[in-house]
């Protein structure tokens, strides 16, 4: 069965079963898998409702009942209303850390680089080149986030802040060091609307009087990643 055999748009429930003998369609049944064919055309238009998984009339334009699979892009204007889970693959999303520690200089910002990935579905980090940098392969927005510590010291401020392209704050944490043993401990998240090749960074600031070192901590200090959440 082809598009051009069998056409939809009229009946609120409208239905056909083909006879494998005659090759004829007859009304007033359900359409099964096997009885519709549409891998050839370029393009199928079903101008009314369709409901997909069940014989009972559809109460929307496009009415699914189980799962329903989509291996490329789904366009859908207006809004969507899911009663179930939905399962988005490959979405562009990253989440990096660094192995080693790095040194901050008194009263200068430290821009913090990440020599591993945990995960990257759209090249959106480098281990060779940029190592700083997540950047943007999708336009979309996304959520950015972070966590920092850094090692116990009394004495002055501390700070950790997201920078778009280089120059511009999007997040910021400013804080007094934390008092007694303990170390401060920064997490930073926020959302932002991103171009292509737009990238984001995180740099560190300290003004304890002397250099000060990251501290690391298995699978949340220092770790970086970025999620994208939609256009």
């Amino acid at each position: 069965l082809t598009a051009k055999e069998i056409r939809l748009q009229s009946g609120a429930a409208a239905g056909f079963v083909k006879n494998t003998a005659t090759g004829t369609l007859s009304g007033g049944n359900s359409i099964t898998a096997a009885d519709v064919d549409l891998s050839s055309v370029a393009q199928s238009i079903i101008a009314g409702s369709l409901r997909v998984g069940s014989a009972v009339a559809p109460t929307v334009a496009l009415d699914v009942t189980g799962a329903a699979l989509v291996s490329t892009t789904l366009g859908v204007t207006g809004i969507s209303t899911l009663t179930g889970k939905a399962i988005l693959g490959n979405q562009p999303m990253c989440r990096v850390y660094n192995s080693a520690v790095l040194t901050m200089t008194n009263g200068t910002e430290l821009t913090l680089t990440f020599n591993s990935e945990r995960y990257d579905t759209d090249g959106i980090h480098s281990t060779v080149s940029n190592t700083n940098r997540l950047t943007a392969a999708t336009a979309g927005k996304y959520r950015i986030f972070a966590s920092v510590r850094m090692v116990a010291n009394n004495t002055g401020q501390r700070y950790v802040a997201f920078y778009l392209n280089g120059t511009t704050i999007i997040a910021l944490d400013f804080r007094n060091a934390t008092a007694g043993t303990n170390a401060t401990v920064f997490a930073l998240s926020t959302e932002y609307a991103f171009a292509v090749n737009d990238y984001v960074e995180i740099r560190a600031w300290q003004n304890s009087g002397g250099n000060l070192d990251t501290e690391l901590d298995a699978n949340y200090a220092m770790e970086f990643g970025m999620s994208y959440i939609g256009d």
